[in-house]
């Protein structure tokens, strides 16, 4: 009990057979998941659009998709779904009789500090749970959250659009420190060490860059070379060279110091922040979920920004 099946078990059978024809884009394979014969699934779909007055699927040469009225049902059954799965959680860890854990989504660029401390703190209250932390593109993300398929996800930068039954939290807003890689120059200035960087890595845009151009010339030093990536993680290998600089948010920016002796510039030109949040579903959570939720908001509190250069 309590698994994806159970849950299942507490939905309407014709919301399940709809889900599962959606999923598959096919009503043959989605009988053949549901062990169900396809004459048998599509006379259940029927009797569901009967019973609703409006057609749920459009058929087609490259399958079965939802109708409008369709895919607005589908979206409260999956939040029905996902409702299901979590008060059974619930319940079994009422009764003592759950080892359930948490899923978590964790999007590109979110602090991997916060989630190291929130996963300790969480052990730390709930020895028989396991936490699942499950690096995801931000593209399926939102999606896959509102399916059910994860808990809750914590992201780095707010997402365009939340789907229904969805809400945001802000769990910290995650300043930017210029990072250079310069060797030997620990205890030099920092023109010093601005000087000696060579190449910066920063991500697509204007922004940063504009950032990085007012550095140097406020300090009237040549523009340097700058190279472009979208990830958080390539930007922070890149980095293992000497003479190589970014500007990073300071939680990622300390990781890159311990490995690599960086020098941490906090520096009143860099005025850049990156907002770190966690997504959930708006409907009844696991007492484990609601565990690491508060796991998060402590590392959080705990977090402290730079003032001046490191």
């Amino acid at each position: 009990m309590g698994g994806p099946r159970g849950a299942t078990h507490l939905l309407a059978t014709p919301l399940v057979h709809a889900l599962a024809v959606a999923d598959h884009r096919s009503i043959g394979k989605a009988a053949s998941a549901l062990h169900l014969t396809q004459p048998a699934l599509s006379k259940s779909l029927r009797r569901l659009e009967r019973s609703l007055g409006v057609r749920l699927f459009e058929r087609s040469a490259h399958g079965v998709t939802p109708t409008r009225p369709g895919a607005a049902l589908l979206e409260h059954a999956r939040r029905m779904q996902a409702s299901a799965r979590a008060a059974l959680r619930e319940l079994d860890d009422l009764r003592g009789v759950s080892r359930s854990g948490v899923n978590v989504a964790i999007g590109p660029g979110a602090p991997l500090h916060l989630l190291r401390l929130a996963t300790e703190r969480f052990a730390d209250t709930l020895r028989s749970h396991e936490v699942t932390l499950v690096e995801i593109g931000a593209a399926v993300l939102v999606e896959r959250l509102a399916r059910g398929e994860f808990d809750l996800a914590v992201v780095a930068g707010a997402p365009r659009e939340l789907a229904a039954g969805l809400e945001r939290e802000v769990l910290l807003e995650d300043p930017g420190v210029a990072v250079v890689v310069a060797a030997g120059l620990e205890r030099a200035t920092t023109e010093a060490v601005l000087a000696r960087a060579e190449r910066w890595v920063l991500p697509p845009g204007r922004r940063l860059r504009t950032i990085v151009d007012r550095l140097h010339e406020a300090r009237g030093l040549r523009l340097p070379r700058v190279a472009r990536t979208t990830s958080l993680a390539l930007a922070t290998t890149m980095l293992q060279g000497a003479g190589t600089a970014s500007v990073l948010p300071y939680s990622w920016a300390t990781g890159v110091r311990a490995t690599t002796g960086a020098r941490l510039l906090a520096l009143p030109e860099i005025d850049w922040e990156l907002p770190v949040l966690v997504l959930r579903r708006t409907d009844l959570a696991a007492l484990p979920v609601r565990r690491f939720a508060e796991a998060l908001r402590e590392a959080a509190g705990r977090f402290r920004p730079p003032d001046g250069e490191r």
